[in-house]
């Protein structure tokens, strides 16, 4: 798969990625998440082919009728939530999952156990919906290359590259408030300064200083 970059802006107060791999092919995006602006619509079918659902009942049967090479699920749905769709993917290859939340975060980490390999929380502008993709997208290449070409006969597994590739950082030196625990899961930028974290132990989500 070819990849370029575009260089994106960012709404004031969030860091902006500074470039957003584009598949040279575009790739079928699906989006479980009825509320999707259409701004954002707009800037994904300027790279991609998304295709929009509005249940779990309806992203479960459209994942195998698509095939799509990335899933942006929202965290409520009218019958369920982006975690169910999390576990339905699990052992299909191919599929990083992006989530997306407006609501206060209280149910990112059970969404993180899941296996989602990004997350994303509202509001946020359509380039940088675009660019998290983008990353996705690129680290799910360099990871496959990168176990091709360690394997002695040239392959590399589907089922499990897509999981490897994330945009969420563990930070082993950082203590949850809540419970004490040491190494804590990093999944979202706030502002140039701070950042979301969840223990996946007790489930606590705060702000933390952001590190680098």
């Amino acid at each position: 798969m070819m990849i370029k970059s575009a260089t994106l802006q960012s709404l004031p107060g969030r860091p902006h990625e500074m470039t957003a791999p584009v598949p040279g092919d575009r790739l079928r995006v699906l989006i479980a998440d009825g509320a999707m602006t259409e701004g954002c619509l707009l800037a994904l079918r300027g790279a991609y082919l998304p295709s929009v659902t509005r249940t779990v009942q309806e992203t479960t049967r459209r994942l195998i009728e698509l095939n799509p090479a990335v899933i942006v699920a929202n965290l409520e749905l009218p019958d369920g939530d982006g975690v169910e769709i999390c576990r339905a993917t699990k052992g299909l290859p191919r599929r990083p999952l992006l989530i997306v939340t407006g609501a206060v975060p209280a149910r990112v980490p059970d969404a993180l156990l899941a296996g989602c390999n990004a997350v994303l929380l509202k509001p946020y502008p359509p380039n940088l919906l675009c660019a998290r993709i983008g990353r996705l997208l690129q680290m799910y290449d360099d990871d496959r290359r990168h176990r091709r070409g360690g394997n002695g006969d040239g392959g590399a597994s589907e089922m499990t590259v897509s999981h490897s590739a994330t945009t969420n950082k563990v930070w082993p030196d950082i203590d949850c408030p809540g419970c004490g625990a040491s190494g804590v899961t990093a999944f979202d930028f706030a502002s140039h300064r701070r950042m979301w974290c969840a223990c996946l132990g007790c489930r606590h989500v705060w702000l933390a200083r952001r590190h680098e």
